[in-house]
């Protein structure tokens, strides 16, 4: 750009038309022609007198004429200014006739004038029927700034659209991947600029975390299931010690945290499972999964001296894996009867393509930094939700990636005045995540 408008600025005074230029064929036969008469009429007197062969000619096509002999104006219909003075010293050979725009008029010259063995130089002055554009624009520096500024928009604007639509593009991607998207693809640009070698950069760091997360989750799999085998001997041992020695504190102790052991492994074995799904889903009622859901969690409920309400079962028909559907509900419902002091709420309705969930208990709820930190592997929350409570810190993340599966969206916050609000969202439409 910035050569561009250099080579303007150069270019743009080579233009200017009342810069001093050779007069045209054209021109010059019609100039020639007021010549001829007045030298014609110059012929017939013995003076040389400007008026008189003027009145004698009749009208001419011509605004001005002025007599030069030597370095002097002899005779002129107006008073030579400064600007014909100078174009006559400009210009002052017979033999090449100039011509210089100014203001409305075209001055040219010079042209010879013979009369009793004296040559007199003619210059001419006609006026134009209408002034130059770029006269216009180069008399006025505001004009000039505004041409400048029309000519160079578009192209600072075709810059400004090569630089920004391929950022854009990186940015939505990339904030796809840090919302969790991993399989967004990055675009190819196909530039060899500093924009196209951060794509390829930030496509070979998406490909090395992808391959960095699967092997987690396999390696996640394989620990867990390498577990069970001395999990399995370790309660066999228990059993056998029980039987010989009798019932002991710290052989409950041992059972205690193998039983502990067990959901552990079983909740992780049901997360890598979720993540490994492939199986298609299945078109069935909502209401065979949630009824035997909340039959349980009604007993449990009543054990535990909590309330809880629920509306009548929705009738309605999806597409869904019922037993990860199950374990994404019955997860933060199961939390909230552990956390609630009194009671604990269920609401479903539809709301345009998605069908919503809401599970609000009255407990002491969470820090509102912490919320969206709820569905992560392993987290807990200090205070009332602690390790103490007997959870394996993975009930939440598996209900998150059972909702996933199923294109859904699942949403914790704080209720007022105190409690937890779990918002699942499902499409109706069947947008399923793909298997990873």
């Amino acid at each position: 750009m910035l050569l561009l408008m250099l080579a303007a600025v150069t270019i743009l005074p080579t233009l200017d038309p009342r810069n001093l230029a050779p007069l045209p064929e054209a021109e010059q036969q019609q100039q020639q022609f007021i010549i001829d008469t007045l030298s014609r009429l110059a012929g017939r007197s013995q003076e040389l007198d400007l008026a008189t062969m003027l009145q004698q000619s009749g009208q001419l096509n011509i605004r001005d004429i002025y007599i030069r002999h030597g370095n002097d104006v002899v005779q002129s219909t107006r008073h030579p200014d400064k600007n014909i003075m100078r174009f006559m010293l400009d210009s002052d050979e017979p033999g090449k006739p100039m011509m210089r725009r100014h203001e409305s008029r075209l001055l040219a010259g010079p042209f010879p004038l013979h009369h009793k063995d004296q040559t007199y130089l003619v210059y001419l002055s006609r006026a134009l029927e209408s002034q130059s554009l770029l006269l216009s624009i180069l008399d006025h520096p505001v004009r000039v700034l505004t041409t400048a500024m029309l000519v160079s928009t578009p192209f600072c604007l075709l810059m400004a659209w090569r630089l920004t639509r391929p950022t854009l593009a990186l940015q939505k991607a990339v904030s796809r991947i840090a919302a969790g998207e991993l399989n967004t693809r990055i675009p190819h640009l196909r530039r060899r600029d500093e924009i196209g070698v951060l794509a390829d950069s930030i496509e070979h760091m998406v490909e090395n975390l992808r391959s960095m997360i699967e092997e987690q989750k396999r390696l996640l799999s394989d620990i867990s299931h390498e577990l069970r085998s001395p999990l399995t001997r370790m309660l066999l041992a228990q059993s056998l010690a029980r039987r010989k020695q009798g019932e002991s504190p710290e052989l409950e102790r041992i059972a205690s945290e193998i039983h502990k052991l067990d959901a552990l492994i079983g909740d992780l074995l049901t997360l890598s499972r979720l993540q490994q799904h492939s199986e298609p889903p299945r078109l069935m009622p909502l209401a065979e999964v949630l009824e035997p859901m909340l039959e349980d969690a009604g007993f449990e409920a009543g054990e535990r001296g909590i309330l809880l309400h629920y509306p009548s079962l929705p009738d309605l028909t999806l597409n869904i894996w019922p037993e990860l559907l199950a374990r994404a509900i019955e997860n933060p419902l199961r939390n909230a009867l552990r956390y609630a002091e009194r009671q604990v709420t269920l609401e479903w309705w539809q709301e345009e393509r998605e069908w919503v969930l809401e599970i609000v208990d009255d407990g002491p709820g969470a820090p509102p930094e912490l919320l969206e930190r709820l569905f992560l592997p392993f987290f807990r929350v200090d205070g009332a939700r602690n390790a103490s409570s007997g959870g394996t810190g993975l009930g939440l993340a598996i209900a998150a990636e059972a909702i996933a599966h199923h294109g859904g969206r699942i949403h914790a916050g704080n209720h007022p005045p105190k409690g937890l609000r779990i918002e699942i969202r499902l499409p109706l439409g069947g947008r399923f995540s793909s298997p990873a």
